[in-house]
């Protein structure tokens, strides 16, 4: 599996320490369904914003499956050293 992200309004300088994907619609929480194997400072967003890319995430069938047939029903969240719980999340889409 691939995950990309863009992200926009942070303070310069922030690094991403973990990034996950959780079931859960828009305003429903979930625990942690994938590992996307971000390392801590992996990424950094020098101006505030910015990409990543991961390729190739370990998944089960299972788990591609149900991503694959309802993908809004997982979000991606990022989280940061200030926001250890999670700091932005959104729902996934199929890339098009």
């Amino acid at each position: 599996m691939n995950v990309s992200l863009t992200a926009t309004g942070f303070p310069n300088g922030t690094a991403l320490t973990k990034a996950h994907i959780h079931p859960g619609g828009t305003g429903t929480n979930g625990g942690v369904f994938v590992n996307v194997g971000l390392a801590d400072g992996e990424v950094t967003f020098p101006s505030g914003a910015g990409s990543f890319t991961k390729n190739r995430i370990a998944v089960t069938v299972d788990q591609a499956n149900a991503i694959l047939a309802n993908p809004s029903g997982f979000y991606l969240n990022i989280h940061t050293a200030r926001n250890p719980d999670g700091v932005a999340r959104g729902q996934l889409t199929k890339a098009q």
